[in-house]
């Protein structure tokens, strides 16, 4: 598999353009070495071009997951393949190998039609660009969805960065929301609680063992506290939901992301805020992700 790595003295990232665009692995350098931010994806998991596996990858034109693998816009009913679980999740595009429109030793542009895939998973025709920048401390993805049909399209993406909870010592978690949603076998009822108790990381605080998955609304301050540095989030305000995990491989994601899960569904419903944008025939969604080293 052909990777593309970025790099200048604060960051390597190393990218995968024929699956998903997706980051291979992300290093920062510590004490005059390249130490993995993400979770580190080995040669061999690489080459299996399963993006789930690796450090990051891009979610579109939805983020999280689906219900039944099937959603309701505009009236119509549209049903699309399912997973294991029977539901579809983080859309198509991180299967999918994406086009190189640019790229140097700190930059990198590409992009996806889903006209180009017959069988892509989603009804409506869309074009995408990922733009990866390395800029001094700041490692920032600008994400860009099109809408190239012939009519109105519900769209939402997200990135999905698995981050080592262990850099010395377990990193501390930090920010706030302005509420989370109640979930049922991990898909929203609808219901949204205010954020208390083991869910408040409005102060820094280590995960340890409590199992997190969960999706927020509406967060702020959102940092990384490692015992060295500090990453922070600055994320535009499309990213109006956060998504936190705890896997079993010990990592931990943080998901900056426009939707909520089952979002489309929720929407038809009729519940406000859900972070679902409809894009009209030619309309753009777009935003940034910068993370930034502190310290």
């Amino acid at each position: 598999m052909d990777l593309i790595t970025l790099e200048n003295n604060y960051w390597k990232v190393v990218l995968a353009p024929s699956a998903g665009a997706s980051v291979a692995n992300c290093f920062i350098k510590q004490q005059n070495a390249w130490q993995p931010l993400m979770r580190e994806t080995a040669k061999e998991v690489i080459e299996k071009g399963n993006p789930s596996n690796y450090s990051s990858f891009t979610m579109a034109p939805f983020s999280n997951r689906l219900k039944d693998a099937r959603f309701n816009f505009e009236g119509q009913t549209y049903q699309l393949r399912a997973n294991a679980d029977g539901n579809t999740q983080h859309g198509d595009v991180r299967s999918r190998a994406w086009e190189v429109m640019a790229t140097d030793k700190t930059m990198l542009e590409a992009r996806i039609n889903s006209k180009d895939f017959p069988e892509f998973n989603f009804p409506f025709p869309f074009v995408m660009v990922v733009l990866y920048i390395l800029e001094d401390e700041t490692f920032t993805t600008h994400l860009r969805l099109t809408n190239t049909g012939s009519s109105p399209m519900p769209a939402g993406f997200g990135i999905h960065p698995y981050f080592n909870r262990f850099i010395g010592e377990e990193v501390k978690l930090q920010f706030s929301a302005q509420d989370y949603y109640v979930t049922e076998n991990l898909l929203p009822t609808g219901e949204r609680k205010d954020v208390t108790g083991d869910l408040d990381f409005s102060s820094p605080r280590a995960v340890a063992k409590q199992e997190i998955n969960h999706v927020f609304r509406n967060f702020e301050n959102l940092h990384l506290h490692y015992p060295d540095f500090v990453l922070e989030f600055d994320c535009d305000p499309v990213f109006e939901h956060l998504v936190v995990y705890t896997p079993t491989d010990g990592s931990l994601a943080v998901e900056p992301v426009t939707n909520a899960a089952d979002g489309f569904n929720l929407l038809a419903n009729g519940l406000e805020g859900t972070g679902v944008k409809v894009l009209q025939v030619g309309e753009v969604l777009e935003g940034s992700i910068r993370l930034k080293l502190v310290g």
